[in-house]
């Protein structure tokens, strides 16, 4: 009938059942966008902040699958997506982001404290428990104290924060943990922090052709030791799989004789130990440390962790440990003329 009036008539329908339609539409739409904002934003910040696109995405992880569950929910029970219940999605976001933060930065400093992902992950997790599980009771407390209304939404919205909430929880005590457990993790406050010497990229063979943000990024990666004077680090004869690179102090280099020991080397900054044990398994000889000393210590498994999130640092290294190997065989090859 409306496509039927004579010009210069026209028409539209209108009224509340065709203003409500379009403002469902308008809020539907506005939380689709908004919470893919909010998690394309928390990734990028926890990709910076953890120096690696894939932290970030684990990051988000036990924070995306209390959305998804939500918004199940809401469908499941035909519960219809309004003004007060699309709120309720960003808030958990917003609350679920924090715990997981606070996880993996004290996985991160435990990981690097005990040189193990698996024992840091229970670690993190004893640590965090407590804090994390009371500030959740906390604001479940007080969102329950909306199922006390008379008023429907008010009573939907405290449930369902409640509901959303312990799933942000229950994913953050259980999933990041299994999330992180082979994984070592970076923040961009240990890259600037950290302390390798004056220009490490020129002062250790090993880092030369990489920046200082990268030389820091490997050196993390790997693990930092402090070692007092008068330590062993390599026993001859021992089986050994770490490679050593002094950032600073001085080694001694040794090899026990029948008429007494034999030094072959003093080490100092730049120097790489171990290397032999690192290939043939078996230590060639004895190295202990002359005066207070930091190292820089890695496997096999740091370097295919290296390999697989930093390809372009773990192509420079495998580079440079090639060249130190040659060179150490011309040395060895003059001495024997």
């Amino acid at each position: 009938r409306l496509a039927a009036l004579n010009p210069p008539l026209s028409a539209r329908i209108t009224g509340n059942t065709v203003l409500v339609s379009r403002a469902l539409d308008n809020i539907a739409g506005g939380q689709l966008f908004s919470v893919a904002l909010a998690l394309g934003v928390i990734y990028l910040l926890m990709s910076a902040m953890f120096t690696s696109w894939r932290a970030g995405a684990l990051a988000l992880v036990p924070n995306l699958i209390p959305v998804t569950v939500y918004f199940g929910t809401l469908g499941l029970l035909d519960i219809p997506l309004t003004p007060t219940t699309s709120l309720i999605a960003c808030i958990t976001l917003g609350i679920a982001v924090d715990d997981t933060i606070h996880y993996m930065v004290r996985f991160n400093a435990d990981a690097r404290r005990l040189a193990n992902e698996s024992k840091a992950a229970f670690s993190a997790l004893e640590g965090v428990l407590r804090p994390i599980t009371y500030t959740t009771m906390a604001l479940c407390l007080g969102f329950l104290v909306l199922t006390t209304s008379d008023l429907k939404n008010q009573m939907q919205f405290g449930a369902l924060s409640v509901f959303t909430l312990f799933l942000a929880w229950l994913c953050n005590i259980t999933l990041a943990p299994a999330l992180t457990v082979g994984v070592r993790i970076v923040t961009l406050w240990d890259v600037l922090r950290l302390d390798l010497g004056e220009d490490p990229q020129h002062s250790i063979p090993l880092m030369q052709g990489l920046t200082l943000r990268q030389a820091r990024t490997f050196a993390l990666l790997s693990n930092i030791m402090d070692v007092k004077a008068g330590t062993r680090i390599v026993t001859e004869g021992e089986e050994g799989h770490d490679m050593y690179v002094v950032i600073s102090g001085q080694l001694r280099v040794w090899v026990p004789r029948h008429d007494g020991p034999v030094d072959l080397a003093t080490m100092s900054r730049g120097a790489i130990l171990g290397e032999i044990g690192f290939f043939a398994a078996k230590r060639s000889a004895n190295v202990d440390t002359l005066t207070d000393t930091r190292l820089l210590r890695f496997n096999v498994d740091d370097l295919e962790r290296l390999r697989r999130r930093r390809p372009w640092i773990a192509a420079i290294i495998y580079r440079n440990l090639n060249r130190v190997q040659a060179e150490r065989l011309v040395r060895t090859t003059h001495m024997m003329r």
